[in-house]
């Protein structure tokens, strides 16, 4: 995943990081771009249902960003958490060429 978001960015001026809170909450990937910061959360499974892990969560509460992804194996449905639009994305969509 991560060589597949760095090949997504590589002709912008973001930045990709990982992200991690002294209490353990942390979000895989962080698109940080000059407009914007941008959680990717990864799961490795089918997820059934929206649910939104402990680490983007905390970082959606810190930071507010208009939108977060939790990239996973089958989920394709969209959530609000305050202000944020989560968006569940099946891994096979990000492969097809779409854009977070």
């Amino acid at each position: 995943m991560y060589l597949l978001l760095r090949e997504k960015i590589a002709a912008s001026a973001s930045r990709l990081f990982f992200w991690r809170t002294k209490d353990g909450a942390e979000v895989d990937f962080v698109i940080d771009s000059p407009v914007e910061a941008i959680p990717v959360e990864v799961k490795y499974k089918a997820m059934r249902k929206r649910e939104i892990p402990r680490g983007l969560r905390s970082f959606v509460e810190k930071y507010h960003p208009e939108r977060a992804y939790v990239v996973n194996l089958s989920l394709d449905d969209t959530a609000e958490a305050g202000h944020t639009r989560i968006y569940f994305m099946p891994y096979c969509r990000i492969l097809s060429g779409l854009a977070l």
